[in-house]
């Protein structure tokens, strides 16, 4: 059975708007301590960072461990003087999210990480926009992770 004929099938799917939450997100200009204790206050791996409207980069726990170990001074470090731009400035730039519009269907952000996984990316987060550009608010967000915890099937 082809995916045309997988969703022809489906009386209901859901959206990315099932998923739409209050989002985090950074300034550049935030420190990295602030950044850290947020995650660890809401159990997050990764948060969105954004200037104004403008998206910069997604902060997450590998790109902040590499740049501690890189960067640790005698095993002493002050976080609160280290900026969020600093941290998504280091290492190689790579694109690990993507952006979809809220109406985007499960089979869209399914397809999203397959052709990330196909591309040998890995896809840490699906940002959901109202129109799925990634200079608007954030409404949602969507890892790998959430796609375990959905409630529902597919189709029902």
């Amino acid at each position: 059975m082809d995916k045309n004929e997988f969703g022809r099938k489906c009386e209901k799917t859901g959206t990315a708007g099932d998923f739409i939450k209050k989002v985090l997100t950074l300034s550049p200009e935030d420190n990295l301590l602030d950044a850290l204790r947020l995650m660890h206050r809401y159990f997050y791996s990764q948060i969105p960072v954004y200037r104004g409207k403008v998206f910069t980069g997604l902060l997450t726990e590998g790109r902040i461990l590499g740049w501690i170990t890189e960067n640790q001074l005698d095993g002493k470090i002050d976080l609160s003087r280290v900026r969020i731009h600093e941290v998504l400035a280091f290492g190689e730039e790579k694109e690990n999210y993507g952006f979809l519009k809220e109406e985007a269907s499960l089979f869209e952000i399914l397809d999203l990480f397959n052709r990330f996984e196909k591309e040998g990316k890995v896809l840490e987060s699906v940002l959901i926009t109202k129109n799925g550009t990634q200079n608007e608010q954030v409404i949602g967000i969507i890892t790998v992770w959430d796609l375990f915890l959905l409630k529902e099937p597919l189709c029902v």
